[in-house]
This record gives C-alpha cells, structure tokens and sequence, in this order.
C-alpha cells in the first residue's frame, strides 16, 4: 500500500500536464501512486499521458467518457489503494519537497483524518508568485499549544473566508470512503461542499505550514476563471447543501454550515454577474439573504438588513466599491 495516492483528473490540459507530473516525479519522497483520469479529453492529453505513463510503474492511467472534475475524482477515490489521498488539478505543480513535508505533518499530528496545508499562486502569464497562507501564520507562534491549534483555526475557518481548494487537504483514504465524503456530480463549487465537510466531519485534524501546492492562476480556458451563469446558480445550490448539512449536524457544528453559507452567499456582492441572467441571480441571492442571520459574524447581519432595506443592486456597488479602496 502506497502512503499517498495523488488523484489528477486531466481534461484538455495537452499545455501542462507533463510538467505537473514532472513535478511529482522529481519529489524525493517516492512512497506513492498517480492516478492520471483523463476525463474524456478531445486535444492530445490522453496520449500525453499514456505516454508518460509506460515510463513510470508508480502511475495509473485511466480514460473515461467527459463527466467533469467531481466524478473524475470520485473515480480515482474508489480506485487509489494509497493510506492518504492527494487531489491535484493537471495545471498545477507540486513544490520541491512537498511531499516530504507532508509526510513528517501526517507523523507529527499522529496520522490524522485530514492535514491542511499552505500553498503558492503563481501568474500563467507574468510567472509572479504570492505565498497563500490558508492557515493563518498566528496559529503556529510560540503562544500556541499543538492541541489549540486546531480550535483555533476552526475559529478562523467560522470569521475568515478561508481557502477550500482540495489540493489543501490531504485526507485519509479510509476516512473518506467510511463517511461517503464524495465530491457532489455536475456542479462547480464542489469545491466548497467537499472541503467543509472534510473539515468539519473529521476527529483528528493536522496543518502544515509548507507551501506545498502551486495553483496556476490567470489560466485561459480554465473554469476558475469563468464566470457564466452556471457558475452562480451553482453556487446557489451550494449554499442549499451547505445549509442542509448544517441543519442536520450537532449544533456545535451546525453554525460553521452556516457561517460558510453565509461567505459564499457574501461573494455574490462583489461578482460582476452577467446581464442576461441578472434578474435570476439577483432573485436566488435575496431569496437566500437570511442565512446570513445564521452566520456568527456579526457584519453579515448588518448586510442582511442593508440588502431588505436597499435592495442587491446598491448594496453590491457599494462593497465592490469599498473593496477596490483597500
């Protein structure tokens, strides 16, 4: 049994696939599998990988009809034999000695359910990098116990709009499977459902403070960088799940559900939605405006009585404006 399967859906990514797997090959940790899904690609990036796969025993390929990057993931979770699982987008790259890294996290936290990590954006088109800090640098000072920590950030996941990317979770494989922790078929914040109920389903949770992933932004083509009305009415059925799960969780729980709704539903403030389907969002987002009640952050409520007493559209030129200003 491998320690890590790294699960990599590859859909018409002939640009950049090799240097993501480079990028896995060349770590000096080995301990692992690659399972390379190519969901259904109609450029050359399944013979891009069938050849990269002939040169290297530890990867997997496998090709499949085009169903999105939630099945494709599900596919690979119910065919990795690794201990923990590692969700990459073909994109992106690993950083030097990540998994390594990732590694020493998992025995220092006592092999935990999930460890969360740090990670870099970097410019497709200028090559610039930020250092992204999903876990804020405060939780690891010298003030803070081991076993605080992960209150502490559960804290920051409820106040801050915290980054729920899957290449941040390195999740045990049994854990997923005995708690169905699938990602949800057909929609584009699977992102945010999964993470949230990775995060708040788990016992035992452990952070890094590597940058150990490298997200490539400003990609042309990529669905990140797309906002269509199917990305927003997504988006809505996100918070409708968020909320479901939270109203069925314990109530200790519960809360986080809404506080997360009530980010996503935050978000749609400052989207330059499309005008064609204005009128639709506009009407999802306002007919949703009391989750934010729900929310634990007080500013929320504030917004909530702006949007009944102004209406979205005020309300929203006035935060994006503010925004900008900072």
């Amino acid at each position: 049994m491998p320690r890590i399967s790294l699960i990599i859906p590859a859909y018409n990514v002939e640009k950049y696939i090799v240097d993501c797997i480079n990028s896995i090959l060349s770590q000096d940790f080995q301990d692992f599998e690659i399972l390379l899904i190519n969901d259904g690609s109609t450029d050359s990036t399944g013979t891009i990988c069938e050849t990269i796969k002939l040169n290297n025993s530890n990867i997997r390929y496998f090709s499949k009809e085009n169903e999105g990057p939630s099945e494709t993931r599900n596919f690979g979770i119910r065919r990795a034999t690794g201990e923990y699982l590692y969700f990459l987008d073909s994109d992106d790259l690993l950083e030097k000695g990540a998994l390594k890294a990732i590694d020493k996290g998992l025995k220092y936290w006592n092999e935990p359910d999930v460890l969360i990590t740090n990670y870099i954006r970097f410019d497709d088109v200028t090559g610039d990098e930020i250092k992204c800090a999903s876990i804020p640098n405060s939780l690891f000072s010298d003030k803070n116990t081991k076993n605080k920590i992960p209150e502490q950030y559960a804290k920051c996941y409820i106040y801050g709009n915290m980054d729920v990317m899957p290449p941040l979770f390195i999740v045990k494989r049994e854990y997923i499977i005995k708690n169905s922790l699938y990602f949800k078929k057909g929609i584009q914040h699977e992102d945010e459902l999964w993470s949230s109920q990775i995060f708040l389903s788990a016992d035992r949770v452990g952070f890094l403070k590597t940058n150990c992933y490298k997200y490539r932004d400003n990609r042309r083509g990529s669905l990140s960088e797309k906002t269509t009305k199917k990305s927003l009415l997504d988006g809505l059925l996100a918070i409708d799940e968020l909320c479901k799960i939270g109203k069925n969780s314990p109530a200790s729980i519960s809360k986080m559900y809404f506080s997360r709704a009530a980010c996503m539903l935050n978000g749609f403030m400052t989207v330059d939605i499309p005008d064609a389907s204005k009128k639709e969002i506009i009407q999802g987002v306002t007919k949703r405006a009391k989750v934010l009640l729900k929310s634990v952050q007080k500013k929320y409520w504030i917004l909530y009585v702006l949007i009944k007493l102004f209406g979205f559209d005020l309300v929203s030129k006035i935060e994006k404006r503010f925004i900008t200003k900072q």
